[in-house]
């Protein structure tokens, strides 16, 4: 069998692994018309032999060699169950998982379970997790157009950046896929937007920054010095119950037309500029960095919660090819603190 992948090295500081390499594949798998309907363990085949690695592959009973190479799924049936499977080689964690449905999050099901938000689980270092999932039918859309499948993996969501040193930018994997429901459908990507959901960025600075960056270096003092470079977030940053927090964006824009930026707060999407859980950024087409200020909206409840950064580029164009991961963010902790009203407090 023929296994292609994609290797990115990039070394983990903040996770308590030294370093990951992101492995995406799209082989044929050996799908069949039996419905399994239950979390399934097995050890990974890691033929390269990577030390530390993560895996995603997400199918149905439907996929063949020319849908997965679209990272297209066909879905002919609603009530049977979607594949997610993921892998982590290097480190045993707990993991949690995410979906959303045309950028909305969604609960969905896995098993027998009941519906939920999230799903987590502990994986153990070097083996393989295959997830069934259920959505629900009400949020399918079931029509002729191309939808959007978002899946996050996170691994140690029960640990906080502010327990090491500095902010990471790597510590799980995430990946975008079309869903269609005939083989006759429309090639046009369902969207539900409005012009609330449009910005255009404040500045564009000519070298590239690589990944997503979030940080409060709100007179880009960095970009503006004689470095270039980009300011990483603090290892965690304080804000009262409630209130809006600023935050500036910096990303590559990699000649896209627009990208879609979605930030969660707790492992949960947060609204960003007090509209909706995701955000629009309208681009010019060219290389450099993208560069402008949102506000997200911050839990009411005191607590440590992590922050994490979510850039898709051209998220609504058909997927093309085979590499349909999305970058985070620098992962950094919020502390959210509780502040008695003046009028409450005493003397």
């Amino acid at each position: 069998m023929n296994i292609k992948f994609i290797k990115i090295k990039v070394l983990l500081i903040a996770i308590p692994v030294c370093c990951f390499l992101i492995i995406f594949n799209f082989y044929e798998t050996n799908t069949n018309n039996t419905i399994e309907n239950k979390v399934q363990y097995s050890k990974f085949d890691n033929k390269h032999g990577f030390e530390n690695s993560y895996y995603i592959d997400v199918y149905n009973n439907n996929s063949n060699r020319n849908l997965k190479s679209q990272n297209l799924l066909l879905v002919s049936d609603v009530s049977t169950p979607i594949y997610f499977e993921f892998s982590q080689i290097g480190s045993s964690s707990k993991v949690i998982m995410n979906v959303f449905y045309d950028y909305n999050q969604v609960t969905f099901k896995v098993a027998d379970k009941d519906y939920s938000d999230n799903y987590i689980f502990n994986i153990i270092n070097g083996n393989k997790i295959k997830i069934p999932v259920y959505l629900k039918n009400a949020v399918l859309q079931n029509d002729d157009k191309i939808h959007k499948l978002f899946v996050t993996f996170t691994s140690s969501p029960d640990r906080h950046a502010l327990d090491y040193d500095l902010p990471t930018d790597f510590f799980g994997i995430n990946g975008v896929y079309d869903i269609v429901y005939t083989l006759d459908y429309k090639n046009e990507v369902y969207r539900n937007f409005n012009n609330k959901n449009i910005i255009v960025p404040d500045n564009n600075f000519e070298k590239n920054s690589g990944n997503l960056i979030l940080n409060t270096d709100y007179e880009n003092t960095e970009q503006n010095s004689s470095n270039g470079g980009i300011l990483k977030p603090k290892v965690s940053l304080e804000s009262s119950e409630g209130t809006p927090l600023k935050l500036m964006y910096n990303f590559s824009k990699l000649n896209s037309e627009n990208c879609l930026l979605l930030i969660t707060i707790g492992f949960a999407p947060t609204t960003i500029n007090g509209n909706d859980y995701y955000q629009l950024i309208k681009l010019d087409g060219d290389n450099g960095t993208a560069n402008g200020s949102i506000e997200v909206t911050t839990p009411d409840k005191s607590g440590l919660y992590e922050i994490i950064g979510y850039i898709v580029h051209n998220p609504f164009n058909k997927q093309q090819t085979a590499d349909n991961l999305v970058k985070t963010s620098y992962r950094f902790t919020l502390n959210v603190n509780f502040h008695e009203p003046a009028s409450s407090q005493r003397e």
